[in-house]
């Protein structure tokens, strides 16, 4: 239960994200239009191996649905785990306070996942501010640093497939 009884952090200046990818590349006059030849898959590399990956794997584990985080509500957000069709809609129906969304489909510039997860040291995110070290700048940042939760940061490709899939339009694929 060690996520559920985390403070909830209202999310913070969404104004600092800056974009990384091009914007548009799957938009039609403003409109999303989902990519069906998207390579990124959410059932298998974004849901499958990373969000709810196992922890002790061959890749790191953000472990989002495990131990009292996100199965149970933290933040108000229910990612089930072994559930990636729950998972996905919970996902993109949810927002933080000031933000244009969580996930906003074709933008992974104006998603606000990008500030509050963790990642390893010496990943570039392009999604911040020059200058900016966020670590949970934009919220309570994840996975959390508790001894009950064995999550870790994610990689460079971890952020570089999460971002493709954003820009995908954010399949349920």
């Amino acid at each position: 239960m060690a996520c559920s009884t985390e403070e909830q952090v209202e999310f913070g200046e969404p104004s600092r994200l800056t974009g990384g990818f091009a914007s548009g590349n799957a938009t039609v006059g403003g409109a999303c239009v989902i990519d069906g030849g998207c390579t990124v898959s959410w059932r298998n590399q974004i849901y499958g191996a990373m969000l709810d990956a196992p922890i002790g794997g061959d890749v790191p584990s953000g472990a989002c649905g495990a131990r009292g985080c996100h199965d149970e509500g933290a933040g108000n957000l229910v990612f089930p785990s072994g559930d990636a069709d729950t998972a996905h809609a919970n996902l993109l129906a949810y927002g933080l306070p000031g933000s244009a969304g969580y996930i906003v489909p074709c933008e992974p510039q104006l998603s606000s996942i990008f500030c509050n997860l963790k990642f390893q040291d010496g990943v570039e995110n392009p999604y911040v501010g020059p200058g900016e070290n966020f670590t949970g700048g934009c919220g309570s940042s994840m996975p959390k640093n508790d001894p009950d939760i064995d999550a870790e940061p994610l990689n460079q490709l971890q952020l570089d497939l999460l971002a493709e899939w954003i820009q995908c339009g954010a399949p349920n694929n």
